[in-house]
């Protein structure tokens, strides 16, 4: 969309940084937002215009547009609300529906960690697929084994806190979080974000479990 590019020598290192990136300062977005702020900011309709004068894709260029496009979803949002009560009803989809859909999501999710497509962003929606199997019974962990992924996914979440961060507003905010942690008074928001690592590291390894085993899909639908 941009025509920018990411060099090929730094392209794997790139991605984790995005990655990093966003899910520390606008984790809140969905991927069809982060879609759509690039568009918005192709067509001129975001608050501020973001043009990239360099030929490569940058974190910076990224962060400039994100936050262009937080200001109008931020405005978007009252206007949203205001206006959905006289809009017509989404039919909305049956229990059985939904059930199907997050079987598909799944096994495709499954399917893209066999065939290792599975890149940082795509780590991001593991906790979606493990809440899915833990509610279809087929995940079943102990206290002490939750216990385990928990103390685990802690210790990740401290490697990442306490390694270089991208600009100076990372590590203020980093070093925020570690004193929260300190003070005993981590925000709700990070203790979601740590439980989702926990449940990454947990689904993970089942996959590995569920590999070894041959096994090539998770539902029979």
């Amino acid at each position: 969309m941009t025509g920018l590019k990411v060099e090929e020598a730094t392209g794997k290192e790139f991605t984790k940084l995005f990655a990093k990136f966003v899910l520390s300062h606008y984790g809140y977005l969905t991927a069809g937002e982060l879609s759509l702020a690039f568009s918005l900011n192709a067509a001129d309709e975001l608050p501020t215009k973001t043009v990239c004068y360099g030929s490569n894709l940058t974190i910076e260029y990224v962060g400039a547009i994100l936050s262009s496009y937080k200001q109008k979803r931020m405005a978007l949002a009252s206007k949203i609300a205001l206006s959905a009560s006289h809009e017509l009803p989404t039919p909305e989809l049956t229990k059985e529906q939904k059930e199907s859909e997050a079987k598909e999501f799944c096994n495709e999710y499954y399917k893209k960690w066999l065939e290792r497509d599975f890149s940082p962003v795509t780590a991001l929606y593991a906790y979606m697929v493990y809440d899915t199997l833990d509610k279809a019974g087929i995940i079943s962990l102990t206290v002490e084994e939750k216990k385990h992924w928990f103390a685990k996914a802690q210790e990740q979440r401290e490697r990442e806190l306490s390694a270089p961060s991208i600009d100076r507003q990372e590590r203020k905010d980093y070093n925020r979080m570690m004193e929260a942690y300190m003070n005993n008074s981590v925000p709700q928001e990070e203790k979601d974000l740590v439980k989702n690592y926990a449940k990454k590291l947990a689904l993970l390894d089942y996959f590995s479990s569920w590999k070894l085993e041959g096994k090539v899909k998770i539902f029979d639908i």
